[in-house]
């Protein structure tokens, strides 16, 4: 289980329920983490001397916009659990960030839709988002940044055994 520390810093100037905001702060902190140059369908890892190992996973790149995975990897018996495990949309023109999705069940789970009412969006939408703000903001501490984030050779080497 992560634990964060006791002060976040990443809120100090951040109102209640601004969520542009938050999403600002969250580009910022991704900004801070990624390497310079990030290629599409490719893994990430980096590891530090505290705290597990962090993986990233660029699922789609685009001109303006990235498509990311972040997560740790626990083993346990046999199996992989991702958690926390994120997913995430960089908006570079605009220079945001938001959570799509921050659970296991990553693309079978929608927060939208014309059942639920746009008060439950919004506020599902602050909390994920300001739930990866706090995340980012320990990862940093943790000593993760584009500095050790570097492509994940082992993965792509599996891969290709696989296929």
């Amino acid at each position: 289980m992560v634990q964060f520390s006791p002060g976040y810093q990443a809120f100090s100037e951040i109102g209640e329920d601004d969520l542009a905001v938050i999403q600002a702060k969250l580009y910022h902190h991704l900004a801070i983490l990624l390497p310079a140059e990030i290629h599409a369908d490719t893994n990430y890892r980096s590891v530090t001397a505290r705290g597990p190992v962090l993986f990233l996973k660029v699922l789609e790149r685009h001109k303006y916009t990235d498509f990311l995975r972040l997560t740790h990897r626990f083993v346990a018996s046999g199996s992989s659990d991702l958690a926390p495990n994120a997913h995430i949309r960089m908006y570079h023109d605009a220079k945001l960030a938001e959570v799509t999705a921050f659970d296991g069940l990553q693309g079978i789970r929608r927060y939208s839709g014309p059942w639920l009412p746009a008060q439950h969006v919004l506020y599902k939408n602050l909390k994920q988002n300001r739930a990866l703000l706090k995340w980012l903001d320990h990862l940093h501490e943790l000593g993760h940044s584009s500095d050790s984030l570097k492509p994940d050779r082992y993965s792509k080497r599996v891969k290709s055994r696989v296929s």
